[in-house]
């Protein structure tokens, strides 16, 4: 993240009301929870072979569509910007799945993790300095 975008982001967080720093830290830590069982299932179907493994892909892909859901959700209720960059990193996980090549979803799952993480570090900060967390 480069110095300007990083004190767009910082300026954005800290003037968020208390009500959406609550809801981005609420919704990252479902997300983050749903990331890594993501990534979890995509290993686990990398290391499957036939029906097990067809069953362990579609699976996997419909729970990172499940948690795209969520972080969509979670845009849309706050004003983080992250979140869709975080969606992009999901989306190009559930590609490789549905390529064939689930061992490499866990790179593009650990990305989105990061950015959602740091969504919700911002958002404890700023409870934290209103003294509500």
């Amino acid at each position: 993240m480069t110095g300007s975008r990083l004190t767009e982001v910082l300026a954005t967080a800290m003037a968020a009301p208390p009500r959406a720093a609550m809801i981005g830290f609420s919704l990252s830590e479902k997300v983050k929870s749903g990331l890594l069982w993501a990534t979890c299932c995509a290993q686990q179907a990398a290391a499957l072979e036939g029906l097990p493994r067809q069953g362990a892909l579609a699976l996997t892909e419909s729970l990172i569509g499940m948690v795209m859901g969520e972080t969509l959700c979670a845009r849309r209720l706050t004003a983080e910007a992250d979140w869709d960059e975080a969606v992009q990193f999901m989306d190009k996980a559930r590609v490789m799945i549905r390529s064939g090549v689930p061992q490499e979803a866990p790179f593009h799952l650990t990305r989105a993790l990061r950015l959602v993480a740091g969504i919700g570090e911002r958002a404890a900060r700023r409870l934290q300095d209103l003294d509500l967390l």
